[in-house]
């Protein structure tokens, strides 16, 4: 595909020399680029001049210079490019002059906290002026704050505008300063761009990544104070792709904060960056850097982040046959372009181990197949261009990278330079009888020249045929053998049989000769190896719509594929060892190969371990470490491990601090997953708003750092691969996680978690919205409609009928003798319900429609209800007096019957007495003192009758603002009770959701400056049928 690269905008004066620049990435490259002008091509005459340079096999651009600039030129460009094969435009714009400034006639002191600004207008044809700024600055104070003034010029054509500026401090000299904005952030009140934007591609041989250094100046004219930069990195990539296909490849951009003016990014190798800065101000971000030679660089060529799995077979079925065949699988080269793949076949030692593959040393053929020798040799080699789907090992052929296998004979053997990709190796004959395994070599050409290499991990061992005559003599031997062996356990069985009789009868018959005979026949025939990992299952990946049907599918039957593939998943890995973490103090081993290691203390041994591993994210963009909670004697060592890996160096005699984030989860129990994905999409949500790539790895840990912390690292990366691919592979993810650190994702729950989390976001994505721009986003939501005609707020809340989730239980409301007690036969408790103590001699007394339902802090605020019912006042005062009820909430116009009483009533053994009434324009406050006759107990309990709703059928208050105000002065009397807060209505659902809804908003806002009501709404709905119905 074709990638268009040009800046948006081009500046430049009138009478000014302008060019504009447009760039084409792709293979193959178009034959011409075209210009045009509001529909009309452009071509080469007396003021304008249309160039274009070929820069290499896959990129051109083209110039359109404009000679003398005029008004007529303003405005924007298009450029356009085509192939057979695609189709690609982009606009760069000249913008109008700015805007006419207004001027300020005279400042009018109202007060000593107080003046009134006057100015005039003018009409400006640098475009529409949407408000005007003013800044305010305390002389002598390197303070300066800013007001906006609405301007409404072009609904009532005013020229005079006047302003109040308030809260000035008496005594104090300032100065004002007016300016004319526009939305249009070229000509509006936004910051100029900043400036000497300088960056460098870097390899770090410490870390072994790329990483990108920035650095820039302050812009010219900011307009306002900085608070912060936004940095923008765009990433393309040239490459041949796992497909053979050439591939132009453009990364999702890399956008974030910085307070500072330089920062240090790891980045991807082999990529082509460019960098654009704006500075964020009180009007948000400001004009981008241009692009320039400065502000572009490369990274160098790197090996493959993954290698897959390869797998020897036998050339065929016979039993002497002595060549294996390898089917290859061409890896992409999206980090840098493969010079050579070389395949190493292993030769094993009788009941050898196999060993990593990193740790194995290159031999020559005949050093290997010396009588009684082992090691490894290259077997094969070959170029990506002369790529080989399917390679016969054993077939006495040479081959180099430079060309394909020379398909003859040879007499010399010729030894490979592991360095050198020229030198032809040489394919000898397998021995007979003999264990091989092996593995598949990648080199690349890196940073000056240097090559680079990567291993897959090591082939399931396979053994090669036996030599004829050696056939014939061990069919002899296993005929002879097995005689003997049926003789002996024949007279053992006879000599036995009495007392294996006995012990078959008490042990099922799995005991005595018949378990050994068992353990005989079922042993392992590995000859002396481990039992091989059971093939990956081919698992495709899943777009976001195919979610909710993948997910229904696999928890059909208890679960049953979901049990099926998180059981496939692998525990161990050839080429993972574990030899550093044989230590009393770690839960589970970690892998040797990518373990932190920390700075060795002098005369410790061991003083370089802690148990964390480094987890790559989606696309290596962001590192974890993933780590087992520090116990008492290691946590010094975590401490030294957060701080090495962020500081490179740390200048000696000199001290340094660090900020450092913390965030806990605090409802998550070990093994287990949480109940609903939100509150962990939206933990990951706030961890990358604080994470920037500059800021090092992001530490994550649990008890043991498995189960937890490799869910929450899978799912980060899985929403990454969402957005950017439109697919992903979750049980591809959980092993790639695994080879990085043991046994992350721990327990099937957790499994499935992964898939419930990924429909949440899929189906829902991010349904938070930021108070400041709740309004506008409101407005949006209710006047923009979908294609049916309906309303985005309407949309959204339809979605909430599309929750996957298990049917809720509900036996016990659902009763006979229940059911009489529930006003509505929809709307019952769960298992979440209030069970009230038993009384004595009376059956089914522990039953009450009342559900407890979890506030802001996920704890159980609140118990939700219906009016109660002549035959359940008695209940309703038992659960007052049960669950230390302080507060309730009556959402009701009245309630029939009426369940407290005019002075002073007994309800089985609760009494209820009135101490105060007051009345209040939109509530009634009523305070009672509630007695447990049977424990003397008592207690006080204030209800709160809400005067808002005129009949039972009004679904919302006749006035919000006074509902809001009741809600929070209710807040305010519940500080002091420690038990729930009941809240009821006539069948405790719409209005009593509605309450709940707006407490949890009130908190939620105070605590975050968000708003999320689909969550809460999602929420109460899995804790109690029918909130918020419509």
């Amino acid at each position: 595909p074709l990638k268009i690269k040009n800046p948006a905008i081009v500046k430049g004066e009138l009478g000014d020399e302008v060019a504009l620049i447009c760039t084409i990435i792709g293979y193959p490259l178009p034959s011409s680029i075209k210009w045009s002008k509001n529909g009309t091509e452009l071509s080469s005459r007396e003021n304008i001049n249309i160039s274009q340079r070929v820069i290499s096999t896959t990129e051109i651009s083209s110039r359109l210079v404009i000679h003398n600039l005029t008004t007529n030129y303003l405005g924007p460009y298009t450029c356009t490019a085509s192939t057979v094969f695609d189709f690609q435009s982009s606009d760069i714009t000249i913008p109008n002059k700015g805007l006419t400034q207004p001027d300020l006639l005279k400042v009018e002191i109202l007060n000593p906290n107080s003046v009134k600004l006057h100015w005039n207008t003018f009409p400006s044809d640098g475009g529409m002026i949407n408000f005007h700024r003013i800044f305010i600055n305390e002389v002598g104070s390197s303070q300066i704050r800013s007001e906006d003034v609405v301007f409404w010029d072009s609904m009532h054509g005013f020229n005079y505008h006047q302003h109040t500026i308030s809260e000035l401090t008496e005594g104090k000299a300032y100065s004002f300063k007016l300016k004319a904005c526009n939305n249009n952030p070229e000509i509006g009140c936004n910051s100029s761009p900043p400036m000497n934007v300088i960056v460098g591609c870097h390899y770090d041989n410490i870390s072994l990544g790329n990483y990108v250094d920035i650095a820039w100046s302050s812009p010219e004219d900011p307009k306002d104070e900085i608070e912060k930069y936004k940095v923008q990195l765009i990433g393309f990539a040239t490459y041949v792709n796992a497909r053979g296909l050439h591939i132009v490849d453009e990364d999702s951009p890399i956008e974030f904060d910085t307070p500072e003016s330089a920062v240090k990014v790891p980045v991807a190798a082999n990529t082509n960056y460019t960098i654009q800065i704006c500075a964020v101000t009180s009007v948000g971000c400001g004009n981008m850097s241009e692009i320039s030679a400065d502000s572009q660089c490369s990274t160098p060529p790197s090996v493959p982040v993954h290698m897959p799995e390869f797998q020897l077979q036998k050339a065929d079925n016979t039993e002497e046959c002595r060549k294996f065949k390898l089917v290859m699988k061409r890896i992409t080269e999206r980090y840098g372009p493969i010079k050579c793949y070389r395949i190493i076949l292993y030769k094993m030692k009788s009941n050898e181990e196999i060993p990593v593959a990193q740790s194995i040393d290159i031999l020559s053929y005949s050093e290997v197949h010396k009588d009684g020798s082992h090691g490894a040799y290259i077997a094969e080699a070959f170029n990506g261009e002369q790529f080989l789907t399917e390679v016969m090992l054993g077939d006495e052929i040479q081959s180099h990278c430079g060309f394909p296998p020379v398909r003859q004979r040879r007499s010399i053997e010729v030894v490979d330079d592991e360095d050198d990709l020229t030198e032809i190796v040489y394919d000898g004959e397998l021995a007979p009888d003999t264990f091989y395994s092996g593995f598949v070599e990648v080199k690349v050409t890196g940073k000056d020249n240097v090559v680079l290499t990567k291993r897959s991990s090591l082939f399931l061992p396979l053994r090669t045929g036996y030599l004829k005559y050696h056939l014939q003599a061990t069919a002899l031997g296993v005929i002879c053998g097995l005689l003997i062996v049926i003789i002996i356990l024949i007279v053992a069985l006879c000599t036995l049989s009495k007392r294996n009789h006995l012990m078959d009868y008490e042990q099922d018959g799995r005991s005595g000769v018949r378990q050994m005979l068992c353990g005989f026949l079922n042993r392992p025939r590995t000859g002396g190896l481990r039992t091989p990992v059971l093939p990956t299952p081919d698992i495709k990946p899943l777009r976001p719509e195919n979610l909710p049907s993948g997910f229904i599918e696999r928890h059909k039957d208890s679960d049953l594929l979901f049990q099926r593939e998180f059981e496939s998943l692998p525990e161990q890995f050839r080429d993972r060892t574990s030899r550093a973490s044989d230590m009393l103090e770690n839960f589970f081993k970690n892998h040797d190969q990518t373990r932190v290691k920390l700075t060795p203390i002098e005369g410790s041994a061991g003083s370089d371990y802690v148990n964390a591993n480094f987890v790559m994210g989606y696309k290596d963009r962001k590192k974890f470490i993933c780590a087992q909670g520090p116990l008492d004697k290691t946590v010094n060592d975590f401490w030294r491990m957060i701080w090495e890996q962020k500081v490179e160096v740390v200048p000696e005699g000199n001290s340094e601090t660090r900020n450092i984030s913390q965030f806990h989860y605090l409802t998550w129990k070990d093994f287990l997953a949480p109940e609903h994905p939100g509150g962990i999409l939206k933990f990951i949500k706030r961890i990358n708003e604080t994470y920037t790539p500059d800021k090092g790895p992001i530490l994550v840990h649990c008890s043991a750092g498995v189960g937890r912390t490799g869910t929450l690292v899978v799912i980060d990366s899985l929403i990454q691969q969402m957005k950017e691919e439109g697919q992903i592979e979750i049980y591809n993810a959980v092993v790639n996680v695994r080879r990085q650190r043991n046994f992350l994702v721990q327990s099937l729950k957790q499994y499935i978690f992964l898939y419930r989390a990924l429909l949440e976001y899929a189906q829902f994505g991010d349904t938070e919205i930021e108070v400041k721009s709740f309004k506008n986003t409101l407005h949006l939501m209710q006047s923009n409609t979908d294609k049916n005609g309906k309303s985005l707020l309407q949309v959204e809340f339809e979605k909430l009928s599309e929750l996957i989730e298990d049917p809720r239980t509900t036996d016990v409301a659902t009763t006979e003798v229940n059911a009489k007690k529930n006003k509505s036969c929809t709307i019952v408790p769960c298992k979440n319900r209030v069970i009230l103590t038993p009384v004595p001699s009376r059956e089914h007394s522990t039953y009450i429609n009342a559900s407890f339902i979890q506030g802001y802090d996920r704890t159980d605020t609140f118990i939700i209800t219906q009016n109660p019912l002549e035959c359940s006042v008695s209940e309703f005062w038992r659960m007052v007096d049960e669950q230390t009820i302080g507060v309730i909430v009556m959402l009701s116009h009245e309630s029939k019957p009426q369940y407290w009483p005019e002075i002073e009533s007994d309800y089985d053994h609760i009494q209820v007495k009135v101490e105060e009434v007051e009345e209040n324009q939109h509530f009634t406050k009523c305070k009672f003192k509630v007695t447990n006759t049977k424990s003397s107990t008592l207690q006080s309990v204030t209800q709160f009758r809400m005067n808002g709703f005129e009949n039972d059928d009004d679904a919302i208050p006749s006035s919000p603002d006074a509902f809001i105000a009741v809600v929070k002065h209710i807040w305010e009397n519940k500080l002091d009770s420690c038990g729930p807060m009941v809240v009821h209505c006539s069948d405790g659902g719409d209005r009593s959701s509605m309450f709940m809804a707006c407490s949890i908003l009130m908190s939620q806002i105070k605590w975050e400056q968000r708003v999320d009501l689909f969550q809460i709404a999602r929420n109460m709905r899995s804790q109690r049928p029918s909130m918020l119905r419509n």
